[in-house]
């Protein structure tokens, strides 16, 4: 079956897809429902997906691929397998249970959030990802095995256990931590090395400011 555009909000209390349309021409939301998987959902849609906000504890049912936008978040998602793996928009899937992002789609053409979850790494995270990244408010430990390019801004605010910016994938905006905010091509090159001893986020920014006094110092120096 077909339809143009299909949206079941929490009006309709929607517990199951049972006769849903197989393929949706434009948006299809089925947010704010007491879902708990997408089995039986459309398999085709041309428009953006939204299944935020319901009780989902699985992905898998999910279109393989989509030209627009794929919002997940606040559910109870321990994983992203069963998941799109092509998005063209943007692929929203923060406030969720996760503690790895396998299961991710490999390339995204908008942003890519995962804020707020429980991850302690980024692998598995898009290769490619057109727009922003924001991985903020997780637990952190490195941003190693992470995205390879960012088109966008790259945002790791409020990651505690996070000790320097190694790995730090291609940015072409700005990158914001708690070390510091930098233009993706102006990263300190010290936050990329390994640390010899974990650092506040504070002692870092001093740091930084110590080194850029330093640096400075010899500029004047040699044009004396």
């Amino acid at each position: 079956t077909h339809s143009a555009s299909l949206r079941a909000t929490a009006s309709t209390v929607a517990r199951s897809f049972a006769g849903a349309p197989q393929t949706v021409g434009g948006l299809f939301a089925c947010s704010e429902n007491p879902l708990t998987r997408l089995k039986g959902g459309p398999q085709i849609v041309g428009g953006e997906y939204w299944c935020n906000d319901c009780k989902l504890t699985s992905l898998k049912g999910a279109p393989k691929s989509l030209a627009s936008d794929f919002n997940c978040e606040r559910n109870q998602l321990p994983s992203l397998e069963g998941g799109p793996q092509d998005v063209g928009g943007n692929f929203n899937c923060h406030s969720n249970l996760l503690t790895s992002l396998q299961g991710a789609p490999q390339d995204v053409g908008g942003n890519f959030s995962c804020s707020g979850n429980n991850l302690a790494t980024l692998h598995g995270s898009p290769a490619t990802i057109g727009g922003d990244f924001r991985c903020d408010n997780n637990q952190l430990t490195t941003l190693e095995g992470g995205s390879r390019t960012v088109g966008g801004d790259f945002t790791s605010l409020h990651n505690p256990l996070l000790n320097g910016l190694k790995g730090l994938p291609s940015v072409s905006g700005m990158i914001y931590s708690d070390f510091g905010d930098f233009s993706g091509q102006r990263v300190p090159k010290i936050l990329l090395i390994p640390a010899e001893k974990a650092r506040r986020p504070e002692e870092w920014v001093e740091l930084i400011a110590q080194q850029r006094k330093k640096a400075f110092l010899r500029v004047i120096q040699k044009h004396r």
